[in-house]
């Protein structure tokens, strides 16, 4: 008997869903100087919630980004804390970088 419920425990913890860890991404840019430089190792929350003002890490084909979410009637912009970057809207980044996604938020 004892060796059905450890079975039975070892089943249920393999079917229990898996949270995503928060990954480490190195920052390949000044794009988010003074906030972000290159070389910082950021941690980054795959699973977390997209809000106004957050870090957000960019991926495409080519490599990753990241920039600060700004959300204004219900478009998602992208910016920069270096103004030698220009503020663009998601839609357009995509179209920049195919197959770019949000791969998650700081944190």
């Amino acid at each position: 008997m004892v060796n059905m419920h450890l079975s039975t425990l070892g089943l249920l913890n393999k079917l229990r869903p898996s949270v995503p860890k928060n990954d480490s991404y190195l920052v390949l840019d000044e794009s988010m100087a003074p906030t972000l430089s290159k070389g910082d190792v950021v941690e980054v929350d795959p699973m977390g919630l997209l809000n106004n003002g957050k870090i957000v890490l960019l991926v495409s084909d080519e490599n990753t980004e990241f920039r600060e979410a700004r959300i204004v009637n219900g478009i998602l912009y992208l910016v920069a804390h270096n103004k030698k970057y220009a503020m663009i809207s998601m839609q357009d980044y995509r179209e920049l970088n195919s197959g770019a996604f949000i791969g998650g938020v700081v944190v």
